[in-house]
């Protein structure tokens, strides 16, 4: 079995028992990006089917998943809105305290870190007819962390999160600018990532350009 086959096999149990809830990411609760019309996996709801079901404790989990067996790929999608939170700050010293307090409220690393283990416990514990060779499929399969901002980039916005500012759209403000570069060593520098075989670096999309990303 190739990759392709696995994820598609894997896509297809989640839909059909009702653990993959797909809805265009506009559709997503409380999304940033109302407009934008990728169809994606609720995670959200993924994880609140798991937990109920198997008592867990609460998970955080990313709030999209969008599996691509034609790439061999899945991408664990997180939006954030910030255009409010940039009108609640003032242009002045406190701003990148209030920045990265709000950052590290997101607790991205920890989510993508919980998102892969409900995906590890879906296919262990769930998935009655994956064979044993289909378990290193995954470990196996490219994962990327999309996270998804309602902040203005360039047209062919930051493949690579890692890459500096002057990638950031000329329109951007200074506060917004602060944010995406703070944005930029929250995840990366993280420890908690490095266990997730094959995680790609994380890749900053804007809901301007998301849908044009998916569908090339």
């Amino acid at each position: 079995m190739e990759l392709k086959d696995f994820l598609q096999k894997l896509l297809d149990f989640g839909c059909n028992s009702e653990y993959f809830n797909i809805k265009p990411i506009g559709q997503l609760n409380k999304s940033c990006c109302p407009n934008s019309k990728t169809e994606v996996i609720d995670f959200d709801a993924t994880k609140d089917k798991l937990c109920k079901e198997k008592g867990f404790q609460t998970f955080k989990s990313c709030d999209a998943l969008k599996i691509l067996p034609k790439s061999e790929r899945l991408d664990f999608i997180e939006l954030k809105g910030f255009k409010q939170f940039v009108k609640r700050l003032k242009s002045d010293l406190s701003s990148s305290e209030q920045i990265d307090k709000q950052i590290e409220k997101f607790d991205l690393a920890n989510k993508v870190f919980d998102s892969n283990h409900i995906m590890y416990s879906l296919i262990h514990d769930k998935y009655y007819n994956l064979e044993k060779c289909d378990k290193v499929y995954y470990q196996t399969v490219k994962k990327s962390y999309i996270i998804l901002v309602d902040i203005e980039l360039e047209e062919n916005g930051i493949e690579n999160i890692a890459l500096t500012l002057e990638f950031l759209g000329e329109d951007s403000t200074p506060i917004e600018k602060q944010i995406l570069s703070k944005l930029t060593t929250t995840i990366i520098t993280k420890d908690i990532i490095s266990s997730i075989k094959n995680f790609n670096q994380p890749i900053l999309k804007s809901c301007k350009t998301i849908d044009d990303f998916y569908a090339l």
